[in-house]
């Protein structure tokens, strides 16, 4: 039997081997090239802003990480760069071609509450970013200081597109004004804002984002859609 075995395993397991080699030596091309590149000078520099708080644990954190994952995926690391933050972990991963870095940081949850003006802020200061996006699910802890945030990002000609996602655990009394928050901060910057009660739609939809398919999104059809949650 041992035999059969030793015969029969390089047949059954070699190509696959070969290919999971093939695979390795790819990913390791791309990594050398991604590290070659100048992360702030390509010509998109996308900030990506997660809310981490605790309302958002569990499933909808589970879908901004693959929303996340999905949109690297549709993303050219030759011409883009992508910064992570997450509200209540701060910098995660500054401005980088180096896609798999980023998937590394983004599972950690570490919870808290939703200081989203701090983070619009910190993040406009820390990188020379040309656009950028927030997924969130609940009322910030400081509402106006988004407002005069996003007025400063106006200022400098850098949209914000905002995702509201339904995670379920907010009262739905606040969700009205959690949307109107979201929508305002993408209206003051000249972004498109996005609504999603089920978390799968999203995580697909924000493969939009990506640079190649941003301009689908001036598709006033698509953009309603986007907008009314479906």
């Amino acid at each position: 039997m041992s035999d059969i075995i030793k015969r029969e395993s390089p047949k059954k397991f070699g190509p696959l081997k070969s290919l999971r080699d093939k695979i390795a030596a790819k990913e390791a091309q791309n990594k050398a090239l991604a590290q070659a590149l100048d992360p702030k000078k390509v010509p998109n520099r996308i900030a990506g802003i997660l809310d981490d708080s605790g309302s958002t644990a569990g499933d909808c954190w589970n879908h901004e990480i693959q929303a996340f994952s999905l949109l690297l995926d549709q993303s050219n690391f030759g011409d883009t760069s992508y910064l992570l933050y997450k509200l209540n972990e701060g910098l995660v991963q500054d401005l980088t071609c180096n896609y798999i870095d980023i998937k590394i940081k983004l599972a950690n949850f570490k919870s808290g509450a939703t200081p989203l003006a701090t983070a619009m802020s910190r993040v406009l200061h820390s990188a020379p970013i040309t656009r950028a996006f927030i997924v969130s699910d609940g009322i910030p802890d400081d509402e106006n200081g988004c407002y005069m945030a996003a007025e400063l990002y106006k200022e400098k000609g850098i949209k914000i597109d905002t995702i509201f996602v339904s995670s379920g655990s907010i009262y739905s009394g606040e969700q009205p004004d959690a949307k109107d928050l979201m929508r305002k901060i993408a209206d003051i910057t000249g972004g498109v804002f996005m609504c999603f009660d089920n978390l799968g739609n999203f995580s697909k939809a924000v493969g939009y984002l990506a640079p190649a398919f941003r301009d689908m999104l001036e598709n006033k059809k698509l953009r309603l859609q986007l907008g009314s949650g479906e």
